[in-house]
């Protein structure tokens, strides 16, 4: 989906590989966090793994980066395709997809 790599969140520096767009697809305690520690300054962190414990992130950290979240829900295999096509539609390099968080279940 346009992504470079995808990493367990431990084995990245973040510093080196801060991103426009984070996704969160696992949805454990503490990738929420991690997704953030991987964003750059004014990035997008999007959270499709639906975590359903408590999963505490530290607000500080958001707002100095002046992240923005989105938590979808309800989406069809048409939404993965559009983002899809928005990803590899990239072109003209303005946005880095380096990084992605992951963990195994």
């Amino acid at each position: 989906m346009g992504a470079d790599r995808v990493l367990a969140p431990e084995a990245v520096d973040p510093d080196e590989s801060a991103s426009d767009v984070v996704f969160e697809a696992v949805g454990r305690p503490g990738l929420l966090g991690a997704a953030m520690a991987h964003a750059r300054v004014e990035a997008t962190v999007v959270s499709l793994g639906f975590c359903m414990a408590a999963d505490p992130i530290t607000p500080a950290m958001a707002c100095r980066k002046e992240l923005t979240f989105k938590f979808p829900t309800g989406w069809s295999r048409r939404d993965f395709e559009v983002a899809a096509d928005v990803l590899a539609a990239n072109k003209q390099g303005q946005f880095r997809f380096s990084v992605g968080v992951n963990a195994e279940m």
